[in-house]
């Protein structure tokens, strides 16, 4: 059966993926010629668990999807789309403090004070959810890989809560942080650009809970 739909699927280019196998199984796909391990299968790919697997997938689709521009765009140019009814989006950057991460860098931890949110310029963050094994271990859960031009914390810093998931950086990325004792003095300096600003954000996280709402409805009904 998975022969039958690997020779479908690569009519279409489409690639299989396989997580959690266990090791009998494994070696059935192999003898029924579905997995060939001694070779590079691009049209077969193997991960430990679901997490790398799904990561493996969301870094292909990157690579396809209209980013590429986002990731080349200076912050400066991001504010404008993310706030084109500002007059002076730029002013913002005045407020922001600029970070050069290096991979693996931690951008914060669950259950620390939401004390500030980070725009990304350039590079790649990914936020875990710190959810515990059945034996109790910490088994942290990746939920969300952003890159440029998207939001990282703000849900929590606008609630005034403290973070509900870890973040931290994938590859060496420029991030531009926005402290609250900053967005403080912005409202205070540029009421109306704050408050643009605000409503930008929300609407960014209405549309990222609309596409998990999606995603969900498209797995229920597969």
């Amino acid at each position: 059966s998975f022969v039958k739909l690997k020779q479908r699927l690569q009519q279409q280019g489409v690639a299989l993926v396989f997580v959690h196998l266990s090791e009998t199984v494994r070696g059935q796909l192999a003898t029924g010629d579905c997995l060939h391990e001694e070779e590079e299968d691009s049209m077969c790919q193997v991960f430990p668990d679901l997490d790398r697997g799904l990561a493996w997938c969301e870094n292909q689709l990157l690579g396809i999807v209209p980013l590429r521009r986002a990731r080349l765009l200076p912050l400066v140019l991001q504010l404008n789309e993310i706030l084109p009814d500002s007059d002076r989006p730029e002013l913002l950057i005045d407020y922001l403090t600029e970070w050069e991460a290096e991979a693996e860098a931690v951008v914060f931890q669950s259950g620390q004070p939401a004390d500030a949110l980070y725009l990304i310029e350039t590079g790649q963050v990914s936020v875990y959810f710190e959810g515990r094994s059945p034996e109790g271990k910490q088994q942290p859960r990746r939920i969300q890989t952003m890159g440029a031009g998207h939001l990282v914390g703000a849900s929590d810093f606008f609630r005034d809560a403290p973070y509900q998931t870890s973040a931290k950086v994938d590859a060496a990325s420029t991030l531009y942080r926005l402290s609250r004792d900053r967005f403080e003095q912005l409202q205070q300096a540029h009421p109306k650009l704050a408050a643009a600003f605000q409503t930008a954000t929300i609407r960014i996280l209405g549309d990222r809970l609309t596409t998990t709402y999606q995603e969900i409805s498209d797995l229920i009904n597969f």
